[in-house]
């Protein structure tokens, strides 16, 4: 005798967007419905795909709600993660970039207003941009160094090769 076909009722896809919204993995899904994984992907495909989508987006909602309020934890969580913001902690060396980009579309800068509220984190904020700014302009000083040098060292192979004197280093 075979086994009945396995047909979802509407309160069971409820049950199951459900779950798939608040993170439970899909071998407990099936387990909690009494199927397995497999039938329960064939059956309940969409339900799983918008449960998790319908969640992250109220979650992205609430953020999004949060930022406008003026959380600044909020704003800053925002700015990494959703802002694109791919800078590293200050004295790390970032990700690889292409330096063929603009500055701009390589980073992002968020300025946010000092509230009053938290004076030891804005004087804390304070010095962590400094302690930026200063690692930037002394990367910006160490590249063009590195590219005098590799001017001079060309300039004085051509100058070899063409038989002429060498330019003195500047």
């Amino acid at each position: 005798m075979s086994r009945a076909a396995f047909k979802p009722t509407p309160n069971l896809r409820a049950r199951v967007k459900a779950l798939a919204a608040v993170g439970v993995p899909q071998d407990d899904i099936a387990t909690i419905i009494g199927c397995s994984a497999k039938t329960l992907r064939k059956h309940l495909r969409h339900e799983l795909d918008t449960g998790t989508a319908e969640a992250t987006a109220m979650i992205a909602r609430t953020l999004f709600e949060l930022v406008n309020a003026g959380n600044v934890g909020a704003q800053i969580f925002w700015a990494k993660t959703r802002g694109r913001d791919r800078t590293s902690a200050v004295g790390e060396e970032s990700p690889a970039t292409n330096d063929d980009q603009a500055p701009s579309s390589r980073r992002s800068i968020v300025i946010m207003p000092d509230n009053r509220r938290e004076p030891e984190t804005t004087e804390w904020a304070i010095g962590v941009w400094n302690e930026a700014e200063a690692l930037v302009k002394e990367k910006a000083e160490r590249k063009e160094r590195e590219a005098q040098r590799y001017r001079f060292r060309r300039a004085k192979s051509m100058s070899k090769a063409a038989g002429a004197p060498a330019p003195s280093e500047e």
